[in-house]
């Protein structure tokens, strides 16, 4: 179980996902304590293909995508 979860609500707001989650993601890692949960509110700007193409494949081990 982990002990801190970081959950992010996002709705149209890719470009500041692009900035700012994958070095949050590794700044904070600790591979059995922590984890992140993007929850996207039926974004219209391309965030859902962009987790599941460039975070899926930029940080396999560290990233799940549930749809």
């Amino acid at each position: 179980m982990k002990q801190i979860s970081f959950c992010i609500t996002c709705m149209n707001r890719l470009k500041h996902l692009q900035e700012t989650l994958e070095k949050n993601i590794l700044d904070n890692f600790l591979v059995d304590e922590v984890e992140f949960v993007v929850l996207d509110y039926n974004s219209q700007d391309g965030l859902e293909e962009w987790i599941a193409q460039s975070m899926m494949l930029s940080m396999p081990d560290l990233a799940n995508l549930y749809l």
